[in-house]
Order: C-alpha cells, then sequence, then structure tokens
C-alpha cells in the first residue's frame, strides 16, 4: 500500500454517494459492500471542453474501507478494469469508503502482480526524497463517501466531481491507466517504473516525467523490495481549478498526457537491468526536450517528439492532439491523419509533427497494417534493438533517428508494405525525394558529414536569447570508421557553451562540453573498432545572445 492510511475527520472531503444496502446479511459477523468508484469528465475536442459531463470508471483505483468510529482500515484493495471491487465488512459498524486517484494495473495472465504503478500527488514535487517512505506519504488526490451503516450487504457508488476539482486528478489517473495498458499490449513483460503525477496549485506546466532522487542527487529513488523495487518516477501535469476558464488545464487533456507519458519510454533510468544499472526503455540520442511539430530539429530528438505524439494518438485510437490556452477558448488542434499547417522542407525526418503524421498513415495504411494491434506491435518492436538489430536499424546504428528507425521497419513489415511505407513517407517529403532507409541516403551526407579520420572542422551555428532549442542547424554529425586503439576528440568554442558527444552503435559513449573557458575533451586510449557519429552542438541550457556561436573541432 503506498498511501497514507485516512483517519477521522477525513469526512471533509466528502463527494457524492449512492448507496443501497438492500438483500440479506452475508452472516452473522460480516457484510458484503460491492464499491463502483467513478469520476465526472469533461472531453475536450476541435470545439473545446464539452457542457456535459461524462462519468467513467476508476479503473484500478484503490480503496479503502475506513472504520468511521475508530479509523481502523476494514478492507482495502485495488478495483478492476470496471471500476468495481467487492469487500467483506464487519457487520454492525459505521464506516465510509476513500477512493485514490492512483492505478495498479495487474500483469497479463493469472500469474497475478503488478504491471504498472502510478497515481496522482495533491502537492508539488521537490528535487530528492529522504527516502521512498517519505515519498509515499505524500499525499494522494482521493474523494471518500459519507457514512454508511453496515447492516446488510449492498452497493456504494463513489463518484469523484468536477465541481468540486478531484475529478481532475482521477482523470489524470484513468489516462496513466490508458498508457500501462497500451504498453502492456505492446510488451507484456517490460517492467515500467513507478509514475506520479503531481497535480495542484503551483503545477504551472505539464512536464515530461524524470527520475526521483534520493538526498544528495545521485542515487535513483527505488520502492523498498516488498513494494516492488522499482523506480520512482514523477512529473507535473499543468493544473487550473473547476472554476477556471480551461477547466482543471491539462487534466483532461488526454493527448497532453499520455504523450507526457510515453516520454517516460525515452526517459534516462526508465528501463531497470538485472545487474543493478539503469538505461533508457527506448534509446535517445538527444534531451528529451519538446520541439514543435513544424519545427525543423535535429533528427533525433525530431524522432524523439514525434513517436511520443504518434503513440498518444495510437492509444486513444485518435488522429488530434491539443493544446488548451490558459485563458479558455478554443483549443490549438494539431492531426496526424491531416498535411497542412506547415511544409517539412528539407526533409520530414527532421520535424517531429512529419514523424508523427507518418507513423499514423503507415500504422492506418490498409496496405500495411490497417490500424491493427499486431500492426502497432511491429511500429513499437522496431524500437527494441534485439529485434531492430541489422545495420543502421534502430538498435544498431551510430545515430537513432527516423530514418533508421525506418530501415527496420522496412525490413519487419515485409517487402509487400515497402511501397506503401514510401507512400506515405512523401506525403510529409521524409528523405527529400530520396528513399529514407536506402544506401543513398544513409551514406549520404543528409543526416551526417562523412570524413575520414584524422580531421577538422570549423563551422558556426545560430543562437537565441529567447531561449533553449533543438534546431536542425544548431547541430552537426560527422559519421568516421575506426580501426580500434586511441582516438581523441577535441572542441574549442569562444562562445558560451557546445556540447559535444559520441556514439557507436548502441548508443551514447562519451559526452563533454566546451566553451569560453575551456575545451571539451573525450580521449579514449583503447576505443573499439566500429562506425561512430560525433557530434557538435548548441547547449539548450546555456543563455546565449542573439548571433552566433563559431567551433572547432579535430579528430585525431
Amino acid at each position: 500500500m503506498k498511501h497514507a492510511t485516512l483517519g477521522l475527520g477525513s469526512l471533509a472531503a466528502t463527494l457524492l454517494f449512492l448507496v443501497g444496502c438492500g438483500g440479506s446479511s452475508d452472516g452473522p459477523g460480516t457484510i458484503s459492500v460491492t464499491v463502483q468508484g467513478q469520476y465526472e469528465k469533461r472531453v475536450l475536442s476541435g470545439a473545446g471542453f464539452s457542457p456535459a459531463l461524462t462519468t467513467l470508471p476508476t479503473r484500478y483505483a484503490y480503496a479503502q474501507v475506513v472504520n468511521s468510529t475508530s479509523g481502523r482500515v476494514e478492507a482495502a484493495g485495488t478495483l478492476g478494469a470496471d471500476g468495481t471491487r467487492t469487500f467483506a465488512v464487519t457487520k454492525g459498524i459505521t464506516f465510509f469508503v476513500a477512493l485514490y486517484a492512483s492505478t495498479e494495473v495487474p500483469v497479463s495472465g493469472s500469474g497475478g502482480g503488478f504491471y504498472f504503478y502510478g497515481g496522482v500527488k495533491k502537492a508539488l514535487p521537490a528535487s530528492t526524497y529522504a527516502s521512498a517512505e517519505a515519498f509515499n506519504l505524500i499525499p494522494t488526490w482521493y474523494a471518500t463517501s459519507a457514512d454508511s451503516a453496515a447492516n446488510s450487504s449492498g452497493s456504494l457508488t463513489l463518484r469523484a466531481l468536477d465541481s468540486t476539482g478531484e475529478a481532475g486528478a482521477f482523470a489524470i489517473a484513468d489516462q496513466l491507466t490508458t498508457f500501462a495498458l497500451g504498453m502492456r499490449s505492446l510488451e507484456p513483460t517490460l517492467q515500467l517504473p513507478e509514475l506520479y503525477t503531481f497535480w495542484n496549485s503551483g503545477t504551472t506546466a505539464t512536464t515530461y516525467p524524470a527520475v526521483a532522487l534520493t538526498t544528495g542527487g545521485s542515487a535513483v529513488l527505488k520502492q523498498g523490495a516488498a513494494l516492488g523495487g522499482r523506480a520512482i518516477f514523477q512529473h507535473e501535469v499543468r493544473y487550473a481549478g473547476p472554476a477556471a476558464a480551461d477547466r482543471g488545464a491539462d487534466a483532461y487533456n488526454d493527448s497532453v498526457l499520455l504523450e507526457a507519458c510515453a516520454r517516460l519510454l525515452f526517459a534516462d533510468d526508465s528501463f531497470a537491468y538485472t545487474n543493478g544499472t539503469f538505461g533508457q526503455i527506448i534509446r535517445r540520442d538527444n534531451d528529451n526536450g519538446f520541439v514543435a511539430p513544424g519545427d525543423a530539429s535535429e533528427p533525433a530528438i525530431a524522432f524523439v517528439g514525434g513517436f511520443s505524439s504518434f503513440l498518444s494518438a495510437a492509444f486513444r485510437n485518435d488522429p488530434s492532439s491539443y493544446e488548451m490556452p490558459a485563458g479558455g477558448g478554443l483549443p490549438t488542434v494539431f492531426r496526424l491523419d491531416q498535411h497542412t499547417g506547415f511544409t517539412p522542407t528539407g526533409g520530414g525526418e527532421f520535424y517531429a509533427g512529419s514523424v508523427a503524421r507518418t507513423l499514423w498513415g503507415i500504422w492506418k495504411n490498409a496496405a500495411i497494417f490497417n490500424g491493427s494491434q499486431a500492426g502497432l506491435g511491429t511500429l513499437w518492436s522496431t524500437t527494441i534493438p534485439t529485434t531492430a538489430f541489422q545495420g543502421y536499424e534502430y538498435g544498431n546504428t551510430p545515430l537513432a533517428c527516423y530514418p533508421t528507425y525506418l530501415t527496420g521497419l522496412r525490413r519487419l513489415a515485409g517487402p509487400a508494405a515497402g511501397i506503401a511505407i514510401l507512400d506515405e513517407l512523401t506525403l510529409e517529403n521524409v528523405g527529400n525525394g530520396t528513399d529514407p532507409t536506402s544506401g543513398l541516403y544513409l551514406n549520404g551526407t543528409t543526416l551526417w558529414r562523412l570524413p575520414a579520420v584524422p580531421f577538422v572542422d570549423s563551422g558556426s551555428f545560430p543562437t537565441y536569447a529567447a531561449g533553449w532549442s533543438f534546431d536542425w542547424n544548431q547541430a552537426q554529425a560527422f559519421r568516421f570508421s575506426h580501426i580500434g586503439g586511441v582516438r581523441t576528440l577535441t572542441l574549442s568554442t569562444p562562445g558560451p557553451g557546445l556540447v559535444l558527444e559520441l556514439f557507436d552503435s548502441v548508443g551514447l559513449v562519451r559526452l563533454t562540453t566546451a566553451s569560453s573557458s575551456g575545451n571539451g575533451v573525450i580521449s579514449l586510449p583503447s576505443l573499439p573498432a566500429g562506425t561512430y557519429v560525433v557530434r557538435v552542438r548548441v547547449d539548450p541550457y546555456v543563455t546565449y545572445p542573439n548571433g552566433t556561436i563559431n567551433y572547432n573541432l579535430s579528430v585525431n
């Protein structure tokens, strides 16, 4: 149990309840109470929030039956997929039911255990935590019924209301459930970390998940072995009260919530290896940052953004995503089934929006996957290194981006789907007129320059005072072959800061930074033979003026 137990005085949060206690008693000692958890929701569409409320079950939420007199928890457990569970309650007591905005999605089959655990915290996140126990004591949003007398068996429906604000937390928790069920259908044995959303006054923006850290900030915060031992991740969702013009902000915006959940897959420390170390569930060769759908971006981060957007749409089976303005009014709508709004000049592989749209088109195309679950499984499997393992596929490439993903997808989808896949890519100019999975493209200079080592290079990137960005023209990659042995990479710049990275066929080998105060050097005395990519890019977390930043690179 990962919630603080409710004590006396909890009835201040009482919400709507409906109770029927007809029927016969179960026996001299107990009665049966079937709890139905529900929450109210305002559905978001291109027309804004629906005026009418929809009532939905609180799937896999945690519930407690609490003795109103003593505060003792008489019974507790996770509700089912329909939001119900029957509890045995001591006859004759007065009780109430507490329902938490949490989810515990079970594993597939009858083996027992949980596939995913998450919840919605009524607080602001901290940078570090003393222990997992301290983290678990942070309040979770909940709803409580009024008192009921345990005289005879019956049912109790507890509904979290939109008008009092709690419904938004349950809406968030329900999308955590949607995400977990979607992932369980794709990879039933994948062990997802725990994910907690902080939604409260003061969470002003929806952020992507990051691992929680222990005191000192150097170690991953994990549950104890008795609670599964998984890493704990946290993020924020933009908050607004129930009377605000934007109606709970992002709490009812399923597209944003599921895209944030999808970013968990790319997050550092999201994958736990058996030796106790951590990695990423999906390889990520850039930051886990936001890029606008219509902005030309560095190709690795364009893929991260596009794949996350696609997965959000696929799990909802809805091509539309929404951005709700803080002042209310109509949302901005981005549709994956329409090829309008921006022009992917130079190649759609550099635009997160084009990546998402073509993935949606490939999935829905009747000649390829026809929107099937099996097809979605293939699109997922193309990110798995043991499946996409051949040269220049996503699990075996010196730069993980959309063209290398597509190289694996073409093989896994089969030759009959090849022409239809290329037709979908053409709609968003992926490859800019060249098959992006061909040798002509992969051995060309669109993704990278192709120098022979040793080499030197110099150049410049634009910088912007407005803030961080990951633009296509703010990075330069170089692919080279190495015969084994010593290799030294040196980056110098007179500006505020640049990033120097070295990648091999499975991901990042080493990273350093350079600035006017010192060079960035990667010195490797025994680098194995292979194909590598070195990339220079603007550091998105350094402040720049509007202008340019120069660099000098040597690879010896």
